[in-house]
């Protein structure tokens, strides 16, 4: 058994945050490669976690690839992007356009084939935007149902491409109420 601890670092956090006080964020914006240097260069750090269509993309994977050899770093996750963009802020999964939901099971299916490319084991969900802010505004049965479908379709995907899907939950953010139940 191996118990050796590992660290990763999302490349976000070494980026320009933001919030939603000053969603431009705070500070220049750096290189991704730059990102990429500033991970290795932080002891203990053997991985990153990256946002598609933040960190890597497809016309961008090779180049991301490459410097993450350089580092002697891995790619430990992709979160694919489903809370970033206008077109999500009503939800991915359980939209209730279903060009939306196909929308996010596009985004879902290249973070997958990026992540496979690349050799990152782990795709991990935020459904930040799914779920609702108020009671009696949603078809709670109806979008659940679409999330749940959503997230299977996804899982037949990864397994596929041999990758693990894991789901980070917040129960109260970005909406404050999920769709998903509490673990």
């Amino acid at each position: 058994m191996n118990s050796k601890n590992h660290y990763s670092v999302i490349l976000g956090n070494l980026g320009n945050t933001c919030d939603r006080f000053l969603p431009t964020g705070y500070k220049e914006v750096s290189a991704k490669r730059e990102l990429i240097r500033q991970a290795a260069a932080i002891p203990g750090i053997e991985g990153v976690e990256l946002v598609g269509t933040w960190d890597i993309t497809e016309k961008n994977c090779d180049e991301v690839r490459g410097w993450l050899t350089e580092s002697r770093l891995s790619c430990v996750s992709i979160i694919p992007d489903l809370f970033s963009q206008k077109r999500w802020g009503n939800g991915s999964f359980s939209a209730k356009d279903p060009v939306i939901r196909n929308q996010a099971l596009a985004e879902t299916r290249t973070t997958c084939q990026i992540a496979h490319e690349i050799g990152c084991p782990l795709i991990n969900l935020w459904l930040g935007q799914d779920g609702y802010d108020y009671p009696l505004t949603a078809n709670y049965r109806e979008q659940r149902k679409w999330q749940m479908e959503g997230i299977r379709t996804v899982g037949f995907l990864r397994v596929l491409r041999k990758i693990i899907l894991s789901s980070y939950f917040y129960p109260y953010q970005g909406k404050t109420s999920s769709f998903l139940p509490e673990p």
